[in-house]
This record gives structure tokens, C-alpha cells and sequence, in this order.
């Protein structure tokens, strides 16, 4: 059972392979307005600077650049990035829609 936060809506936790490194508590998430999906993952912060929260893999160049769960699930691979598990429903999985 996780113990993490519970995340506004259309934010998802995922755990995220990249560069040698596991992030499990990286953000999935979708932006309406820009209609795409975008991941945000941080690498381990060195000891010196474990406050350093930057951002190291940040997936959301462009407005559509991911509309479907699959494309972001394809800009990670083409990034060598690879999605470990991620808390996501049904819906999010085939995308959304304004319908």
C-alpha cells in the first residue's frame, strides 16, 4: 500500500527507469489545455544537494506533443526511458477527450 499523497486530478505517481537510475515517485500526468500527456522525474539528488528537486527528465515541449497514453509511453523510450509502473485508470490509459 502506498503512503504517498494523494495527487490533484489528472496527476498520476509512476515509478520511471532512466540513465542508470529509478525514480518511484516520478509525476505522469495530463494537461488539459495543452491537451498532452507529460512526465516530470527526478534523478537521485547527490548527498551534497539532496534538496535539489530540479527536474532531469521533463516531457512537455508542445501543445499535443503526447495525446495519448502510447505516444508519452513512446517519447520515454525514444528518451531511453522506461515507465516501471504508473497509478493510472482507465480512461487516462485511452486518452482523454472533452466529450
Amino acid at each position: 500500500m502506498s503512503t504517498r499523497e494523494k495527487l490533484p486530478p489528472d496527476l498520476y505517481w509512476a515509478s520511471i527507469s532512466w540513465n542508470g537510475a529509478v525514480d518511484n515517485e516520478a509525476i505522469i500526468g495530463f494537461d488539459r489545455r495543452a491537451e498532452t500527456f507529460f512526465c516530470q522525474a527526478f534523478e537521485p539528488a547527490p548527498e551534497e544537494n539532496a534538496d535539489d528537486e530540479t527536474p532531469r527528465l521533463w516531457m512537455f515541449p508542445s501543445y499535443r506533443a503526447y495525446p495519448t497514453f502510447d505516444d508519452l509511453l513512446q517519447g520515454l523510450a525514444e528518451e531511453g526511458a522506461t515507465l516501471l509502473s504508473c497509478e493510472l485508470t482507465d480512461d487516462v490509459e485511452k486518452g482523454h477527450s472533452d466529450d
